[in-house]
């Protein structure tokens, strides 16, 4: 079939063919490249900006001073016409020097023509030589002169027009289509790349046929259509044939990966088992090496400055060395005996359940302890819907229900101007954890976070049972420690945030479930569902996961023989309890808002990731004569972005969700991350991070490496369950904020500890069982540097310093005192942070919209009978909002806006409130 298709695809390659490659739709990006930047290394690569709408609804990019265009495939020894679709500079580009370009048009980096562009879109043809090569490389170079071609550097564009002043884009042309038709046919060979992927392709799919005998006649059809497929792209469209083969051996390779999935799991779980005979030796020697190296230099400086002055008699001097020698030797001394120690110390760890809960308990009682008392010194909730949580609270317990007195966004106005609103946004349940402590204790910031500590509890509890159940007791120390001093999880300890319940009850709903299935208990299948309810209250897309949850549960029970049963009594048990628990939520939504799930984010998420993140503060209604004229977010909005954007957004969702769960490595290739959720990677040289910063990274993975059946099954149960969610994240809402993978921290905790735990144990059995002294010294190394980024995390946050977050917060906490007591009670405010503003000045709040008119923001204020605005709070106005500010930001008294009170902080950021009249 093979020499079939080839024959056939070299008969097909002498006839002519038309491409084109166009910018109005999906069939331009495997042949260009993108980008928004705006410096010349993006000139220099040839990219174009993403596509635009033009006044006629036609697609578009805007070209650069060169701009190159790949035509792959298209076949060697003919030429080709091509046609440019294009448009030059508009009329008013402030730009004096030079009205249109000159357009130097080279393939394969021979100049075949030049042009000088018009303002009016025009399509240009040139003739190319035969080309000798298969793929036509075509470049746009802008120039000033007719005849000069011009350096990459010196190339021809514009920066903005009388319309768009602030355009700072480096402009070349606007870019419509290009196509190419033959002239002459020459003897055309398909080329090599096209030949062996196609060999490849045909060989994956005979070779997933010969690992099933059932999908041959499916998989021998599945090839023919394929052939099929491919002659004819080679006559109406050439060009896509490298990426349709790319995409086809993508997709067979998984597929044959997956049909030989346990003859791979068999091969490694064999290697391992062999590798382990001789691994112990090996990493033994390995670590004493390590640390040797990494103890030398300190050393090396310490013998330096101590034996000169031993050998001049110096008192102190000679103390430290004798010091020095008498450690070495009593360590080598005692090697045994303290070998001893550690073995049985191991041993009763493993085996007394009362030594490891103690442990346990004085672990989390330690460092709850510490955060306690970062708790009580942090005067301030937190922004947005941290902030939300307490307002909610607050109004709970004063009897008026899940309501708020602050408008935060603008997709309508609130009827009569009233900023008392029922809360929309945020999940539900999360004030009512907060309400008991705000009625015992009063709405203090400190009592809103008392439930993280007994979640905390309750979460360290539960990762020490698992780990207990499939590795050991040591293992459930270390990941309870990981857990705990990691700096995402510390930052859910002293904000009053929904997100640290929700991982309790997805480890919890995971567990349950798992162990349901592998007891075949109804009780355990029972309390699953039940807390996947209490999940989808505590954070509403938690509903994702749980369709990930039940999808495994699906695949695990068709596997049993009675499997319409298991259904029956995986609906009855688990799925019901579930939908009872969460109706009363739908129940609500549809009372208020007339729909099962209703959130201001549903608009957000066709803003967020498209373009600046305050644009979901713009105006988008009408009403009253504002300016949104534009119509509400919704999915069609997508076309307003272009395509590119949208590609450019989910790429970079799916970029996010690797940079936070794996760690950076050559070795990795395309799956190289940062090892963010496990470490932190805010620190490093040239946007690389140090390697030690992500060892929680890399000990999470080598622990999925070396996971054992049970273990792997969990993990297996994990990922089906958030796989949906990271789809949902990168393709409806995104996925580039660290504390929506935080569920996943205390799963990845177990890896590490898992595989920290086995190195550990590795070099103990070096030396005929007397390498724990060594083991354990490499092991503690090990977890001292994985938990540091989560130190040095609570050690910023818990600093009062000038620079630190607490003393950035200081100067908005005493605007909103001075509100609280110098305005009246039925006073509305307008400021960029209304949650906070109202949560601590008490007083009705109105975000100030993001638009550059100060008119209209004021129009906002007067309709919604705000009185006084607070400008330069700690989230500071960005964007739009900045300029229509922007002398109130300085300080200025405006017609209208009276200055009242003003609060100096750190870093020149002065906080002052205005009374608008």
């Amino acid at each position: 079939m093979l020499l079939i298709a080839l024959g056939l695809l070299t008969a097909l390659y002498q006839l002519p063919t038309q491409v084109r490659i166009a910018s109005d739709g999906l069939g331009d990006q495997p042949f260009l490249v993108s980008s928004e930047a705006l410096g010349q290394a993006a000139t220099d690569l040839g990219t174009v900006f993403p596509d635009e709408l033009d006044a006629n609804g036609n697609r578009f990019r805007w070209t650069r001073g060169s701009t190159q265009i790949q035509i792959p495939a298209l076949g060697a020894n003919s030429s080709y016409s091509l046609a440019l679709d294009l448009v030059g500079w508009p009329d008013d580009v402030l730009r004096s020097d030079l009205r249109q370009p000159f357009v130097h048009v080279l393939v394969n980096q021979q100049v075949i023509g030049v042009f000088e562009a018009s303002s009016q879109r025009t399509i240009y043809q040139l003739s190319t030589p035969a080309l000798s090569q298969s793929n036509l490389e075509l470049e746009l170079r802008l120039s000033d002169s007719l005849q000069q071609l011009p350096a990459l550097e010196n190339t021809a564009t514009f920066t903005g027009t009388t319309l768009y002043p602030s355009d700072r884009r480096p402009h070349g042309l606007r870019l419509y289509g290009v196509s190419a038709t033959t002239n002459t046919v020459g003897l055309n060979l398909p080329a090599w790349s096209l030949i062996w992927r196609m060999a490849v392709a045909l060989g994956l799919i005979v070779l997933a046929g010969w690992q099933s005998v059932r999908a041959r006649w499916p998989l021998f059809l599945l090839s023919l259509v394929l052939v099929a497929f491919w002659l004819n792209l080679v006559y109406f469209a050439r060009h896509w044939l490298q990426p349709s083969f790319e995409l086809v051996l993508l997709s067979v390779g998984l597929q044959a990966l997956w049909n030989a999935r346990q003859l791979l799991i068999d091969g490694w779980l064999h290697f391992r088992e062999r590798l382990s005979q001789h691994f112990d030796y090996g990493l033994g020697f390995a670590a004493i090496i390590g640390l040797l190296a990494l103890s030398w230099p300190p050393l090396k400086q310490a013998a330096n400055t101590w034996l000169p002055k031993a050998r001049m008699y110096d008192p102190g001097a000679i103390i430290v060395v004798s010091l020095a020698v008498a450690s070495l030797f009593i360590a080598a001394f005692y090697w045994g005996d303290f070998n001893r120690m550690l073995d049985r110390l191991n041993r009763r760890l493993r085996t007394r359940q009362g030594l490891g809960w103690a442990v346990l308990g004085v672990l989390v009682g330690v460092w709850l302890l510490y955060s306690w008392s970062v708790i009580r010194q942090i005067n301030y909730l937190g922004n947005a819907d941290y902030s939300d949580n307490g307002v909610v609270a607050r109004n709970l317990v004063a009897g008026r229900g899940w309501v708020v007195d602050y408008v935060t966004q603008f997709f309508k106005l609130y009827p009569n101007g009233s900023v008392t609103r029922v809360q929309e946004t945020w999940p539900m349940l999360q004030p009512v954890w907060i309400a008991p402590f705000f009625a015992l204790f009063g709405p203090e910031p400190w009592a809103a976070k008392i439930p993280n500590l007994i979640f905390f509890s309750l979460l360290s509890m539960l990762i020490y049972r698992i780990a207990r159940q499939l590795w050991d007791a040591r293992v459930g120390l270390i990941a309870v420690l990981l857990v705990l001093i990691n700096r995402h999880m510390f930052r859910l300890m002293i904000y009053s945030t929904s997100d640290l319940a929700f991982v309790l009850f997805y480890v919890a709903a995971i567990w349950l479930l798992w162990r349901s299935i592998m007891t075949h208990s109804k009780e355990r299948l029972l309390g699953s569902g039940l807390i996947i309810g209490l999940m989808c209250w505590q954070k509403t897309s938690a509903v994702i996961v749980a369709i990930g949850m039940g999808l495994w549960l699906i695949w695990r029970l068709w596997q049993v023989d009675d499997r319409w049963k298991a259904y029956r009594t995986a609906a009855l048990w688990w799925v019901l309890p579930a939908v009872l628990v969460f109706a009363p939520y739908i129940a609500r939504n549809l009372h208020e808002f007339g729909k099962p799930a209703f959130s201001t984010e549903s608009y957000d998420a066709w803003i967020i990731g498209y373009t600046n993140f305050d644009s979901i503060y713009n105006i988008y209604t009408n009403e009253q004569g504002l300016p949104g004229s534009n119509g509400l977010p919704e999915p069609s909005w997508i076309l307003r972005w272009g395509y590119q954007k949208t590609f450019d957004k989910i790429g970079n969702q799916f970029e996010a969700t690797r940079n936070y769960l794996l760690p950076a490595s050559p070795a990795l290739g395309v799956l190289s991350g940062r090892g963010n959720l496990m470490g932190n990677n805010d620190q490093g040289v040239n946007g690389k991070p140090y390697v030690w910063l992500m060892l929680g990274a890399w000990l999470s993975l080598i622990g999925l490496l070396a996971a054992r059946r049970q273990q792997a099954s969990l993990m297996a149960l994990v990922a089906a369950s958030f796989a949906p969610y990271i789809m949902f994240l990168a393709f409806y809402w995104h996925a580039d904020e660290e504390r929506y993978f935080v569920p996943l921290v205390p799963f990845l905790a177990l890896l590490a500890a898992g595989a920290l735990v086995a190195i550990h144990d590795a070099i103990a059995r070096c030396w005929n069982q007397r390498g724990r002294p060594l083991a354990l010294v490499v092991a503690g190394y090990l977890l001292v540097l994985a938990l540091t980024p989560g130190w040095v995390e609570a050690a910023n946050k818990s600093a009062t310093v000038v620079g630190s977050e607490y003393a950035e917060w200081q100067p908005d906490l005493q605007a909103f005192e001075w509100l609280r007591q110098n305005t009246p009670a039925e006073a509305v405010v307008m400021t960029r942070v209304p949650w906070q503003l109202n949560f601590h000045a008490e007083r009705a709040a109105v975000m100030n919209p993001n638009v550059a008119d100060l008119n209209v923001i004021k129009q906002v204020a007067t309709y919604y009978k705000a009185s006084f605005i607070v400008v330069n709070a700690v989230q500071n106005n960005k964007d739009q909002a900045q300029i229509g500010l922007g002398r109130l930001l300085r300080g200025e008294e405006l017609a209208g806006f009276k200055l009242r009170a003003s609060f100096a902080g750190p870093k020149n950021r002065t906080v002052y409130i205005y009374e608008i009249q």
